[in-house]
């Protein structure tokens, strides 16, 4: 979980990312078990892109969004705010 947000950490801290790094992010968010959605509306003329990161109920925080027409500063200014979230692991319930 913690090696998940340091590779982020690690992978935002170098200059200009490439866009494929910032998709082994997104990966990486997955692999937290938390849900990064990038949604392209096609029929606006500002704003076009809309990303957000949810989390399961059991983290007990809130969604994370942003809105725009950079897909590559979206991510990055997103991915910096998940990194700064309180780290919490989920507990999944025993089953029998």
């Amino acid at each position: 979980m913690l090696t998940y947000i340091n590779k982020i950490k690690e992978i935002l801290a170098v200059d200009n990312i490439s866009i494929e790094k910032l998709m082994e992010c997104v990966e990486l968010v997955g692999a937290n078990e938390d849900i990064l959605t990038i949604k392209m509306d096609g029929a606006r003329t500002e704003k076009k892109y809309t990303i957000f990161i949810t989390f399961p109920v059991e983290k007990q925080k809130k969604m994370i969004r942003r809105d725009g027409d950079n897909l590559q500063s979206l991510l990055t200014d997103l991915l910096t705010e998940y990194i700064k979230q309180p780290v919490m692991k989920l507990v999944h319930p025993k089953s029998d």
